[in-house]
C-alpha cells in the first residue's frame, strides 16, 4: 500500500517541526542555571568548602565557577564529573577535592568515549537517588 502524501506538505511539516525543536532546545539551554548545575553535584556526594582569599566557598560553586570559565557549563557540570571519575577511577568527592585544591581543571581532562561516560553518569545518578530515598 503505498500513501499518497503531497511532498511539499510533507517538507513544510519538517521545517516547522524544526522550528519548534530549536525554540524548545533554546529555551532549555537558558534555564540551565548554576544552581541547577550544583545541585547536581551536592546529589553526587560533593559537599564542603575551600578557602580563597581568606573566605569561605562552597566546592560546588567552585567547581561550577571553574567549568563555566572555561567554557563547557552548556555540557553540564554532571558530565564534565561523570567524565573526570571515568578517567581517573575516582569518585566525585575524591574529584572534587581536586578541584578545590587546584590541581585538577575538569574540563582539561580528555574527553572519555561517550558510552563510556553516559554509563558512569547513569551509575552516578543511581547513586544519588538512592542517597535521596534512603
Amino acid at each position: 500500500m503505498k500513501l499518497r502524501l503531497d511532498r511539499n506538505k510533507i517538507s513544510r511539516c519538517r521545517r516547522i517541526a524544526t522550528s519548534i525543536a530549536a525554540g524548545v532546545k533554546e529555551m532549555i539551554d537558558r534555564h540551565s542555571t548554576v544552581a541547577t548545575e550544583r545541585s547536581c553535584l551536592r546529589l553526587m556526594g560533593i559537599d564542603g568548602a575551600v578557602t580563597l582569599n581568606r573566605q569561605h566557598y562552597p566546592l560546588v560553586n567552585v567547581i561550577v565557577d571553574q567549568i563555566a570559565s572555561d567554557g563547557g557549563l552548556a555540557r553540564g557540570a554532571s558530565w564534565w564529573m561523570a567524565n573526570a571519575c571515568a578517567a581517573t577511577g575516582k569518585s566525585p568527592p575524591q574529584v572534587a577535592e581536586e578541584v578545590g585544591k587546584g590541581s585538577l581543571r575538569l574540563c582539561r581532562i580528555a574527553g572519555q568515549p561517550r558510552k563510556t561516560v553516559e554509563a558512569k553518569a547513569r551509575a552516578l545518578a543511581r547513586e544519588a537517588l538512592a542517597s535521596v530515598v534512603a
